[in-house]
């Protein structure tokens, strides 16, 4: 059983075929959404907590487990992506991009393990191309599962968010993951940095943000930051960042939109989830 269950009442299984699937994995859980199309608004969000595991098997086992009790899971289709969550990537300028190269593109930040293998997805709003490494038996088995899925990785629909829908020409934009975080600075409706840190605490997480905004010469009273991700919640982040930084909001998924069950979730927690049919 899932540990969040959102299910609209006009879910019909049999009207699979005009749904979109998106899911999130992690090593501490799996999200998904479901679109209706024709609608354009998300009628079921379902998550189910992990928690900590030294066992590769143990992950693999409970990630399976969901795939065939979820009665949900079991049908087909339209479309469907799927997030890895991982600090693994490279982004690489399409002027500079060749597929053959995948493998040193992603090796020159990154060791790549025995079981990863590599995929990429182009962000057009930075003519740019985002390459990512996925453990090969997870990408099977979600690729066995749903034909025609495509993978992302985190850093792509946040990206592509933040330049196209949020309203402000600059601005510090976060995603708050259990142990690490991932950060964009915009100025002027352009990509001045991506970059992701490992944290603890808050003041690992004000220590890199403090120095990220001073590297680029902002002003973190005037400059407005916002956060979204599964820790965007925790009352002490928010304390520790808007006390240097005070313009600080959420970052709040808008389209598409949303049955009125979801207005007992915290969407920014799941916001990138919540955008990633806008990167089909």
């Amino acid at each position: 059983m899932a540990d969040i269950s959102l299910l609209d009442k006009t879910y019909n299984k049999d009207n699979s075929f005009h749904y979109h699937l998106s899911l999130q994995v992690e090593p501490e859980g799996l999200s998904y959404c479901i679109l209706d199309i024709e609608k354009k608004h998300y009628i079921a969000f379902q998550k189910y907590i992990f928690g900590k595991s030294a066992a590769l098997t143990d992950f693999i086992d409970k990630v399976e487990r969901c795939l065939k009790e979820d009665s949900m899971l079991t049908t087909s289709f339209n479309s469907s992506s799927l997030i890895y969550l991982t600090q693994k990537s490279t982004l690489v300028p399409n002027l500079f991009f060749d597929e053959v190269n995948l493998r040193d593109y992603f090796e020159f930040n990154h060791p790549l393990e025995e079981l990863d293998e590599i995929h990429y997805n182009v962000v057009s709003e930075i003519d740019a191309s985002n390459v990512f490494a996925i453990p090969n038996y997870l990408a099977n088995l979600f690729h066995d599962k749903f034909k025609g899925l495509t993978f992302y990785h985190q850093a792509t629909p946040f990206i592509r968010s933040v330049l196209k829908e949020f309203p402000h020409p600059s601005g510090v934009h976060i995603n708050l993951n259990p142990g690490f975080f991932d950060i964009i600075i915009k100025q002027e409706n352009k990509l001045r940095l991506y970059n992701t840190f490992l944290y603890q605490n808050e003041t690992d997480l004000l220590y890199y943000i403090l120095f990220t905004v001073k590297q680029l010469n902002l002003d973190p009273l005037t400059i407005p930051l916002t956060i979204c991700g599964e820790m965007s919640d925790r009352i002490s982040f928010q304390e520790s960042l808007s006390n240097y930084i005070p313009k600080l909001m959420y970052l709040e998924p808008v389209s598409p939109g949303f049955s009125n069950i979801f207005e007992r979730l915290s969407r920014h927690k799941y916001f990138n989830l919540f955008y990633l049919y806008n990167c089909e």
